[in-house]
């Protein structure tokens, strides 16, 4: 097995445990931020936005594509 097919396995996956909770996914990547922002007291606070935003783009993506 090739490392393209694991990539494709990996997405399989991702594809399947989001399917059709993209909602809960996008929240628990959300309680999670809101965690990280809480224990760092703030201080990643713009990298930690744009790390969920990315996520919950990725988690979009996801469901789009199955």
């Amino acid at each position: 097995m090739g490392m393209a097919d694991k990539f494709d396995e990996l997405k399989d996956k991702g594809q399947d445990a989001v399917g059709g909770n993209a909602d809960k996914a996008k929240d628990g990547v959300d309680t999670a931020a809101d965690k990280v922002d809480e224990k760092t007291g703030g201080k990643a606070g713009s990298q930690v936005d744009r790390g969920s935003e990315a996520a919950k783009d990725r988690i979009d993506d996801l469901g789009q594509s199955s």
